[in-house]
């Protein structure tokens, strides 16, 4: 149906990350790390350190006293939040696109990338969430697989995947795996592996659609999680918004409540603009 070679060549002639970006993501994936070795990085990098400090004194962020220093910044964020800003602007330009085969609008898949990556933070903040380092960066990469597989989806490829799904039941991954081979999570996975991402960001990409109890309390189930309440809190126009029980199983194989749920949806609403406004 497709040419799975070349699909995974042109995962792989996608420019590599800025160095930064990258190196932060590595940073923020080992539990080992401290933020000696955060604050050494950014201060390297110029632009990075301006985009961070007027973020660390943003009003979204609540700041009362002037943050004037990388170190401040990044104690007043948070690591994770560090590299979602960092990777953030590596990846706008990408995820920005129209990407018509999934029925997503100029900027949907970014507005989504970005409430997705809001989630996971937000799930640390007010669902008391124990969140890998790893989760904020693949939240905010988890869908970077239908840029490259949505070359391939010609109409009359798209067609067989509609009648996949209504004819044999299937899920939109399941109709992506029976018909192409490959699901735009493994792709996803492929390219942060070419993109020499560390091992928990690949894994939480690549599973981010159903985690297996391979992958309970790891980085995939909070990735899963953020995404649906993403979708929920402000559904693209492609689809409709997660399913209750569907939030319900997620949330419990990480260990969160319904209300801390319902406080989490809200805060993505209406947080989702500002932090978008960080990226222009």
């Amino acid at each position: 149906m497709i040419d799975l070679d070349r699909l995974i060549r042109q995962a792989n002639d996608l420019e590599p990350l800025p160095a930064t970006a990258a190196r932060l993501a590595a940073i923020a994936a080992d539990p080992d790390t401290g933020v000696r070795e955060v604050v050494e990085l950014v201060s390297f990098d110029q632009a990075l350190t301006a985009r961070l400090l007027r973020f660390a004194n943003s009003a979204a962020v609540g700041s009362r006293e002037p943050i004037t220093t990388v170190q401040a910044a990044i104690h007043r964020l948070g690591t994770g939040t560090v590299v979602t800003v960092a990777m953030g602007n590596a990846v706008k330009g990408k995820l920005d696109a129209a990407v018509p085969a999934y029925g997503l609008g100029e900027g949907e898949l970014w507005r989504h990338s970005v409430a997705c990556a809001l989630a996971v933070e937000t799930l640390a903040a007010v669902g008391k969430v124990a969140v890998p380092g790893a989760a904020f960066t693949a939240a905010l990469l988890h869908d970077v697989g239908k840029l490259v597989l949505a070359r391939f989806l010609e109409p009359e490829i798209l067609e067989v995947l509609r009648e996949a799904r209504q004819q044999g039941h299937l899920s939109p991954l399941e109709a992506e795996s029976q018909v192409l081979g490959v699901h735009h999570a493994e792709l996803g996975g492929l390219i942060a592996q070419h993109w020499q991402l560390p091992e928990p960001i690949v894994w939480g990409i690549s599973h981010h659609h159903g985690p297996t109890d391979e992958t309970d309390d790891d980085v995939a189930g909070i990735v899963r999680l953020a995404d649906l309440l993403a979708h929920r809190a402000v559904p693209p126009s492609s689809n409709d918004p997660a399913m209750p029980e569907a939030v319900d199983r997620a949330a419990t194989r990480v260990g969160v409540g319904a209300q801390p749920l319902e406080r989490v949806e809200k805060l993505i609403a209406e947080r989702l603009d500002e932090r978008l406004g960080r990226y222009a």
